[in-house]
This record gives C-alpha cells, structure tokens and sequence, in this order.
C-alpha cells in the first residue's frame, strides 16, 4: 500500500496569547568587565545561577509531566477512536507501533555475545560505580584505565 506524502503546510505563529514570553535574566556582564573577580564572588555567582537553573528546571519538569499526561490522554483517544491520527489548529497527533528489544534472560545473551563476539549490540560505557569498587579492590578488568577529572563544587556558605 503506497503512502501518500502529507503537503507540507505553512507555519503559523502562536497567538500572542498563548505564547507569552517568560521574562529573560538580564545578560551578565562580559568576564573581562567585572569589577572585582574573587573566589568568593565567582562562588557567589554560580551559586545565584545555579538556583535560578533549578528553578527553571523545576518548571521544565512540571511542563513535562502535564505533556506526557496530554499524550497519554492524546494516546488513549486514538486508540479508542480507533483513529491512527488527528489533528487540531496548530499540530497533528499520530500513534506509530515500534518494537523495541527487552532482555529477558541475560546469560542467555551473554552466552551469545561471547559466543558471536557481537558486542555492537551494547552501548559502550560501563557502570562507573561498579568499576570504581574493582578499581580500589585491585582487581580493574583488562581493556579499562581510570582517569582523575575535576569537579567544580559550589555549595550555599553557612553564616551564622
């Protein structure tokens, strides 16, 4: 059965109601320009964008689940509307079935992995907790090398 290719329509700009701007934080000035660059004032400024992030973070979060609730509603009407799509004023909503892979027997794959020498079907990283136990017991598998980063931490100073 041939798909018919859906024409391409013309974007719409969102109302201005409905897209209303969230206020921006004025732009910092330019490193070079600060007055007075100290440890303590750099701390004190990545602890100030640090939690303004996190409060946008948090409402990203709370945007998030009211989509995923929406698509699961989307999802549940379809299906029930025996419908593959629909679509309102500004976007389409559509169910695609998709078969994604669950291990359920382990050894099984592990057997077969060694035995096809297929490690292609495993993303490359390794449980860096795990690794970082053998390393300290000594016992660092072949094939891994530990490497020292730095961590940049800055955490809210306790004032009496």
């Amino acid at each position: 059965m041939a798909q018919k290719k859906a024409a391409k329509r013309p974007t719409r700009k969102a109302s201005s109601k409905k897209a209303a701007k969230r206020p921006t934080r004025p732009k910092k000035q330019a490193s070079k320009a600060r007055p007075k660059c100290t440890l303590g004032s750099i701390a004190d400024e990545v602890f100030e964008l640090r939690t303004e992030r996190l409060k946008l973070e948090a409402e990203v979060a709370a945007i998030k689940a009211e989509e995923a609730d929406l698509k699961a509603q989307g999802l549940k009407l379809l299906v029930t509307s025996k419908l593959q799509m629909a679509s309102g004023n500004l976007a389409t909503i559509s169910r695609t079935p998709k078969l994604i892979a669950t291990v359920i027997d382990w050894d099984k794959l592990w057997q077969w992995v060694h035995k096809k020498k297929e490690t292609s079907i495993f993303q490359k990283s390794v449980a860096q907790g795990y690794v970082g136990e053998l390393n300290e017991a000594g016992k660092l598998p072949p094939g891994i090398r530990m490497e020292r980063v730095v961590k940049i931490s800055i955490t809210a100073a306790k004032r009496g």
